[in-house]
């Protein structure tokens, strides 16, 4: 089996979040692209307000999953890096250095995917008048408790728990 080149050491928390706000700007641009094909092939001819219409609500999630999932899985089994990951010379790596498969991918997502998408979804809920300062703050907390797990040993609960790391790389290390 082909092995990454060596790295420099496990990534610091600044580093993963600039790469998860460069990614989750990346996700945010596909997600509104995807939704809006979806709407032109569900939109009925006299029906302007399909988004809110509940049966077809289940679709947009669906959909947002799948291009998620898509977009970290490719990218993570092929270089092993996403293009926020490049931009910050990160590398997902599992434990024994090989490059990870769609188990582990899928696995590790199930994992982020809630941890960051909470504070996301309590910002807009507190933008909205539908949350509180407070209840905002602490729907970060999840997050917060990851990432400082992160920045004493360098490993996330997600990576703890697929038996991943993310490493940073040379710039110019082969992929």
């Amino acid at each position: 089996m082909l092995k990454y080149p060596p790295h420099q050491g496990l990534a610091g928390i600044a580093r993963r979040v600039g790469a998860g706000v460069y990614d989750g700007l990346l996700v945010g641009g596909l997600l509104m692209v995807s939704a809006g094909v979806l709407t032109y092939f569900l939109r009925p001819a006299n029906a302007p307000q399909v988004l809110s219409a509940p049966p077809q609500r289940w679709m947009y999630s669906i959909l947002a999953l799948i291009v998620i999932a898509l977009y970290f899985g490719i990218a993570w089994t092929r270089s092993g890096e996403t293009l926020g990951m490049k931009a910050w010379s990160l590398r997902l790596f599992k434990s024994d250095g090989q490059r990870a498969d769609w188990a582990i991918v899928l696995g590790r997502l199930a994992l982020a995917i809630p941890l960051w998408l909470m504070p996301v979804a309590a910002l807009f809920l507190f933008m909205g008048h539908k949350a509180t300062g407070m209840q905002a703050t602490l729907s970060a907390l999840p997050l917060l408790l990851s990432l400082s797990a992160a920045y004493r040993g360098g490993i996330t609960l997600h990576d703890k728990a697929s038996n991943t790391r993310i490493c940073r790389v040379p710039k110019d290390a082969p992929v």
